[in-house]
């Protein structure tokens, strides 16, 4: 078990840390470990596997910028594109529609335009600053709006509050790349109230990449698989208000 605490400099040192000291450690060791005993785990992802991103040093890791996040959970990713791509192939399936921002850094926008639209998943493009003008481009398929915080490299600001309203009305997941402002100064915008639209941020911090879900309850699909449950099967992600972080 790990706390949090109210104030984000204390996350900073002690969020996400074990109430149990490991060995009495007051830093938390970094485990080098590939494998771990089996200890009679009944499900998958209580296997402790490093592709499952689940040793003992990703779990602290993971809390410990939840914390700093105000979220209920994180994963952390290799990169950000990994982050970005992930997110979004848990988030969309063939035949849904995407909402994006029309200036994004140029990786993001060759996924939308080329492997996705190849995946039979559509994107609009849309002037973030005009948010009424999304309304006539919302479809029965929509399923969320991407936009960054300040987009990379030309750092167009976005009407991020008015994006998260957006998603609310619509039932849309909002995706938010954060990779320049740091979250402690964009977090207010993204508050998810419980039972909202879920809102998943990317940021970066100091090249790391990970993904953060509110206190909420997990956003459902159709199959009833939370999208938590899923993007950590193999994927990578987290809900009602996530956040992408690149971790190297």
């Amino acid at each position: 078990m790990s706390r949090t605490f109210k104030h984000l400099e204390t996350n900073v040192v002690r969020g996400g840390e074990p109430e149990t000291r490991i060995e009495g450690a007051v830093v938390t060791p970094i485990f080098q470990s590939a494998m771990f005993e089996y200890a009679g785990e009944t499900s998958y992802h209580d296997l402790k596997y490093i592709r499952l991103n689940n040793t003992p040093t990703h779990v602290v890791l993971h809390a410990k910028l939840a914390a700093m996040e105000g979220g209920e959970a994180a994963l952390v990713s290799a990169s950000g594109m990994a982050a970005i791509s992930t997110t979004l192939l848990t988030v969309l399936r063939p035949g849904d529609h995407l909402l994006a921002q029309d200036c994004l850094y140029g990786g993001t926008h060759d996924l939308l335009v080329g492997e996705l639209a190849a995946l039979g998943i559509e994107t609009t493009f849309v002037d973030p600053d005009d948010p009424s003008a999304w309304e006539r481009l919302v479809t029965p398929r929509t399923r969320a709006i991407y936009v960054e915080t300040l987009t990379n490299p030309l750092l167009q600001v976005a009407d991020l509050e008015a994006v998260v309203r957006f998603a609310r009305a619509h039932e849309l997941v909002s995706l938010i790349d954060n990779t320049f402002a740091s979250s402690a100064g964009v977090n207010t915008s993204f508050r998810i109230a419980p039972g909202s639209a879920s809102s998943i941020r990317r940021p970066s911090f100091s090249r790391y990449q990970m993904s953060t879900r509110s206190r909420s309850s997990p956003l459902e699909r159709t199959d009833g698989v939370s999208l938590f449950a899923r993007i950590s099967s193999g994927l990578s992600t987290a809900i009602p208000s996530m956040t992408a972080f690149e971790a190297i």
